[in-house]
């Protein structure tokens, strides 16, 4: 069965963050329910708050069935029950609940190459969080499109998701965006708006971004050759905790003389102050 086999944990809200969490439904009984069975778990009587959230979620109570898919995912004091977890994951997200939705998207592709991923649900999941208006389901519905499929219309469809979210703060889609324009994916090569997502996605510190600029200025791409611009940019990268830049800028080193570098270290520093 595909609820029973096993996943990293996926939610990204824990139980007692939720446990502050006062959902008010139209229906007094099974928002008594749902309290109840909270105040139950906070007390420790734990097989009293399943039996709660149970009747809650049994009747269509989205919270109380997203409160249960974490309970059973292995909180404190409830055994871990994988189907059970997944089987009120599915009910909160069928009901319309975002996070629940997310969730059962990623369980569907969490980023790990496994052969039973299945794309076609994790794009289904995604789109309804998206359609929703939620930032992480827009980035994520991007991805999908983008890296995991050969449609041109579908990469097409990232690009829309992708500039949703950018357009929000959200530096991977901007970072994701840029790399579209950059290398014509199913848009005309754009040097210029690449570069305009790169540098908005660099300016929220995302070290992929960081490091791309200090390539671009590396090697004059897209940009003039600038090897102080580029020793800035990888300078930053590696501080922002990117796995190759410290390489790429000792490598930068010996294009500069030392008054050079300097130079690119207060331009670093600088840059730092005002972000």
């Amino acid at each position: 069965m595909r609820n029973e086999r096993k996943k990293p944990t996926l939610f990204f809200i824990i139980p007692a963050f939720l446990i502050t969490i006062i959902f008010i439904s139209p229906n007094p009984v099974l928002a008594g329910n749902y309290e109840d069975g909270v105040s139950a778990y906070r007390a420790g009587e734990h097989d009293k708050a399943i039996d709660l959230l149970k009747k809650a979620g049994d009747q269509g109570h989205t919270q109380a069935q997203y409160y249960l898919s974490i309970l059973f995912e292995g909180a404190s004091g409830v055994d871990r029950d994988t189907a059970a977890s997944f089987h009120w994951l599915k009910m909160a997200a069928e009901g319309g609940m975002v996070e629940a939705q997310r969730n059962l998207a990623a369980f569907y592709h969490d980023g790990i190459d496994d052969p039973d991923d299945d794309i076609n649900q994790a794009i289904y999941w995604y789109r309804r969080t998206a359609n929703q208006g939620d930032l992480s389901g827009q980035l994520n519905l991007g991805i999908l499109l983008d890296q995991e499929s050969n449609s041109a219309r579908d990469h097409r469809e990232a690009i829309r998701w992708y500039l949703l979210a950018a357009r929000h703060g959200v530096a991977q889609a901007q970072f994701n965006l840029g790399l579209m324009h950059d290398r014509g994916r199913s848009t005309p090569v754009n040097p210029d708006k690449a570069l305009t997502w790169i540098n908005k996605a660099a300016e929220l510190r995302y070290p992929e971004a960081m490091f791309t600029l200090g390539l671009k200025y590396d090697q004059g791409q897209g940009v003039e050759q600038d090897f102080i611009a580029a020793y800035k940019w990888f300078l930053l990268a590696d501080l922002n905790g990117h796995p190759s830049a410290a390489m790429h800028r000792k490598a930068t080193v010996v294009k500069l003389t030392p008054e050079l570098i300097s130079v690119a270290e207060n331009l670093a520093d600088e840059w730092l102050n005002n972000h």
